[in-house]
């Protein structure tokens, strides 16, 4: 994601150059080849945290995730994205809202997490489904 908010198109020098080249290689119309995977679930938690002292629970307090098309290196519209209750440290810490952005009302208003892993389930499910469907 940039400064911006928006998503952006995955280039070829952004990928770990240490794969397998053998394996893995750009064809011509720009694709990936020989990949073990045509989609990744990318997911990028957010947790609750503190400057000055490490917390014994480290709750997730954002759970959003995107699904990669590594063939043509695009992130697909469909996004999921949760922010997250935070059951044992409920008030988010200052340090943590200045460095995640997160207010408390986001998290006051989220949901437990148990709840995002079955909708997550549920979106995947949905995803792959309509992946399938995609042709190559």
């Amino acid at each position: 994601m940039n400064n911006d908010g928006k998503y952006q198109e995955i280039n070829s020098a952004e990928y770990n150059t240490s794969m397998n080249t053998e394996v893995i290689k750009d064809n011509a119309a720009g694709g990936m080849t020989g990949q073990a995977f045509r989609y990744l679930a990318i997911l990028d938690f957010e947790a609750q945290c503190d400057k000055d002292k490490k917390l014994n629970v480290q709750e997730i307090i954002e759970f959003p995730v995107v699904i990669v098309d590594v063939e043509n290196r695009k992130i697909l519209d469909d996004k999921f994205h949760y922010y997250i209750k935070p059951e044992v440290h409920p008030q988010l810490y200052p340090f943590c809202i200045e460095l995640t952005g997160i207010t408390q009302d986001k998290v006051d208003n989220g949901i437990p997490l148990k709840d995002a892993l079955d909708k997550l389930e549920v979106f995947l499910r949905e995803k792959v489904w309509l992946i399938a469907k995609i042709p190559y």
